[in-house]
């Protein structure tokens, strides 16, 4: 896929994600800002590390594995197996 596509794909399903969390903000479900805020955070950071993969190339792979495995350091457990996968299927191309 085109990096201009998947980029366009990942706006729209962020822009899915504000119109879904303006819809709970009006009334119709009630939840708390600190879980829409995390909600959003978890969103936007999984449509950022797909991108990441999706930049991946011959050229740049022991840069952006190294950087993975910094962050696979740091990062949040709910991120560590979708970021391991991704990183094995990168070397694989």
């Amino acid at each position: 896929m085109p990096i201009i596509m998947l980029f366009k794909d990942i706006v729209q399903q962020l822009l899915n994600v504000l119109k879904m969390l303006m819809y709970l903000l009006n009334g119709k479900k009630h939840i708390s800002n600190k879980n829409i805020f995390i909600m959003l955070f978890y969103e936007i950071f999984s449509r950022a590390m797909e991108l990441c993969f999706a930049l991946f190339n011959s050229n740049n792979i022991r840069t952006m594995i190294s950087e993975m495995l910094t962050f696979l350091g740091t990062c949040e457990q709910e991120f560590k197996a979708d970021c391991t996968s991704n990183m094995f299927l990168a070397m694989d191309r």
